[in-house]
């Protein structure tokens, strides 16, 4: 209904209803509800309600490439053929036809325009039966209704409606106290207008909460209501008030990957919330992350959500460290665990102490916790809603502050393990500890004394869980001894093969699985570009190129650097793949030599598509003095004498499983670049909060008439 608003008459509506707005500073609540009350009335005047039909067309899904452009074109066809049929000459019949394939050319335009903007949305996370309904409503295809049994839903209702209630008295002592300590003006000021305007600029379209304004009514609005708007974030920012609507969450169900349907613990909780409310909390968690980031509050092990880490850091920091183990002769004890309920179970008064130990203002601890605490839950499936509940514990799943609040409530966890021994790599709620020795015992001894810190710290302070049964221990090294390790009394299962953080690692570090299972994917990923290479608003070779780097190839960029040396018969399984899509996108017999579709369509071999993306991460981690993987990345002193006698690298040296090739390319990229520049921080805190905002650029009217100017 948002594609058929009447965006130009509510943009200068919203301009005359602000004008003379008043903001009471008295009641910030009041003046926050009476500007979503016009907000309201603007929606009603200017956007279309969703009409539900009773005829059997209407009951077809709205197809995605419609727009103004191909309405006007069908009406002039219309109205040339109601002027046809009135007087019948010849002159009407060849306007008819002028204007008949005149809307078959912009229909036809349109669906390709569509497809092509679309294709470029996909990603490795999209899910392949999204992109197949997608498909069907470009052939209006009706898709099927998913109304299932709801009878899971009290039980997943109990699950996310925690009450854990103490007395909040105690935290108005941590409030004053921090507040005594404030040094970081920017965490407290009044929000700017470049700070507003970048939290909204990088805001995507997403389905808003129950009050039902999406991002685009705020972007649509004009800057006089926009700085209402501004204006009445910092009176409530001064009083710490959160309105209701921001802390009523509304939670869907999403079916994990083959669980059983009946079960509340197979569903995936996603969070919809007031996106007005998501605005200014994007806006306090960009400062937030520079005041993290500046401080190093977060160790570096720590690696997820945060500007210049990635997951990748994580499995190669993890998988170069087993590798030198097992060149080393070594054994390597790891222990994946899986944290019960992670975000769901965050207690809140714990957290605001956490954050307050870590120096976090005291204006910054009120407003988290007033916006955390005693939240109004709902429940939505099969459009029905139910609820409310309340839930005074836990991160909301989907909020901007979850990730970050999360990573300072287990920030100290290798303070707390000491045992020396014991490594650890986190990404978000994924925790992995590992301990390498020759002796097999003195590494299980390390691991356990490891684990039954980490249970003190998890049940005493943080107050969270570990499943040990959905936990796994993996052995890598040349022992067979039978190694028991334990957590909380329970002993852990051993496992030859884990996924982690998306790949699949196995305890010969060969990635076999890995491998199977991302060709499983692909394969299913290519019937997309087959069925597309048949329809004439998909075929285009340019569009198929976009889709099957976005849906296919993705996928083995993603976790390229864990299997670089992998054996050259299982990477062969993957270039199959990869000419397949090449034969579909060029429209190439069999026979057709692979180098030239490959320069045909401009898609590389994957060797070397490898090659580029190490040598880039290699680039990219150099950027950081002493990053985590830079570290790891090192060779055990066998391997030293190859590096200093290899002058160059090449493709053909990826396929070798003699070494460790991301350790050689590491150390070949830092002879190539000795003179890149780095710092202990990520670039972009290396300047004044001010400067990190992102802004719109706006070229001068000289700028654009003269084109020459911009052709540098």
């Amino acid at each position: 209904m948002y594609h058929k608003a009447n965006w130009e008459k509510y943009y200068f509506l919203s301009e005359s209803h602000f004008n003379n707005f008043k903001i009471t500073n008295e009641d910030p609540l009041g003046s926050y509800n009476r500007f979503c009350s016009i907000l309201n009335n603007l929606k009603e005047e200017c956007v279309p309600k969703l009409k539900y039909g009773t005829k059997k067309r209407d009951n077809k899904a709205p197809s995605p490439w419609w727009n103004d452009i191909c309405a006007k074109a069908v009406k002039d066809c219309k109205s040339a053929l109601c002027m046809y049929r009135r007087n019948l000459n010849m002159e009407n019949y060849l306007n008819y036809k002028k204007m008949e394939a005149k809307k078959k050319r912009i229909i036809k335009e349109e669906k390709r325009k569509s497809w092509k903007n679309l294709c470029n949305s996909f990603n490795r996370y999209t899910p392949i039966s999204y992109i197949w309904n997608f498909i069907k409503r470009f052939n209006r295809i009706k898709i099927g209704s998913n109304n299932r049994n709801d009878s899971f839903i009290p039980d997943f209702f109990d699950k996310y409606s925690k009450s854990e209630v103490e007395n909040d008295s105690c935290l108005e002592n941590l409030f004053a106290k921090a507040n005594e300590d404030e040094n970081n003006e920017f965490l407290l000021k009044q929000f700017s207008w470049d700070e507003f305007n970048s939290a909204l600029l990088s805001r995507k379209d997403s389905t808003p909460g129950l009050d039902d304004f999406p991002y685009l009514m705020i972007k649509k609005l004009h800057n006089v209501a926009k700085s209402v708007l501004l204006n009445i974030y910092n009176l409530l920012w001064s009083f710490q008030i959160v309105p209701e609507s921001w802390k009523t969450q509304c939670i869907l169900p999403i079916l994990k990957n083959n669980k059983p349907i009946q079960d509340h613990n197979s569903y995936r909780p996603i969070s919809l919330t007031s996106c007005v409310g998501k605005i200014f909390e994007h806006m306090i968690k960009v400062r937030l992350d520079y005041f993290v980031e500046i401080n190093s509050l977060l160790p570096d092990y720590q690696l997820g959500f945060r500007k210049g880490k990635s997951a990748v850091e994580g499995f190669v920091s993890f998988i170069a460290d087993i590798k030198n183990s097992i060149f080393a002769h070594s054994n390597a004890i790891c222990v994946f665990l899986d944290v019960e309920g992670a975000y769901d179970n965050v207690n809140l008064f714990q957290l605001i102490r956490v954050l307050s130990e870590l120096k976090i203002p005291g204006k910054l601890l009120r407003w988290t916790f007033n916006f955390l605490y005693n939240r109004t839950v709902y429940v939505k499936f099969n459009n029905i809603i139910h609820g409310p509940k309340y839930a005074h514990k836990g991160l909301m799943q989907g909020a901007i502050l979850s990730p970050i609040l999360y990573n300072l409530y287990t920030s100290q966890i290798q303070n707390n393990v000491k045992e020396n021994n014991v490594n650890i790599i986190q990404y978000a709620d994924d925790l992995v500890m590992y301990s390498i020795n020759q002796n097999i015992n003195i590494a299980v001894c390390s691991i356990n004394q490891g684990l039954n810190q980490l249970q003190t710290f998890y049940n005493n302070k943080l107050k969270l869980n570990i499943n040990s049964s959905k936990s796994s221990v993996m052995l890598f090294g040349k022992s067979n001894c039978n190694i028991q390790v334990t957590y909380n009394n329970e002993i852990i299962p051993i496992v030859k093969e884990k996924k982690f953080l998306g790949v699949i690692i196995d305890n010969k570090l060969k990635f076999n699985s890995h491998i199977d299972c991302i060709c499983k994917r692909a394969y299913k990923r290519i019937n997309i570009l087959r069925y597309l290479a048949g329809v004439f608003w998909g075929a285009d070779a340019k569009i198929l190129s976009i889709l099957y780097k976005s849906i296919v190839r993705s996928h083995f960029d993603y976790s390229c650097i864990a299997y670089i040396n992998a054996r050259p018969s299982l990477l062969k399984k993957l270039d199959i793949i990869q000419n397949r899509a090449l034969r579909i996108i060029s429209g190439a017999m069999k026979s057709t030599p692979i180098n030239s579709m490959e320069i045909e369509t401009g898609i590389p071999p994957l060797i070397l598509r490898r090659l580029m993306l190490a040598q880039k991460f290699c680039l990219k981690m150099l950027a950081i003095n002493s990053s985590l993987p830079v570290r790891k990345l090192t060779l055990v002193e066998e391997l030293s004498s190859c590096i200093e006698s290899s002058n160059s690298i090449n493709a053909q040296s990826i396929n070798s499983a003699m070494l460790p090739q991301m350790s050689v390319i590491l150390h070949l990229t830092i002879n190539i670049s000795k003179s890149i520049y780095s710092s202990s921080l990520w670039p972009i805190y290396g300047y004044k909060f001010e400067s990190t905002l992102e802004k719109k650029l706006q070229l001068s009217s000289i700028l654009i008439v003269n084109q020459n100017c911009l052709d540098y």
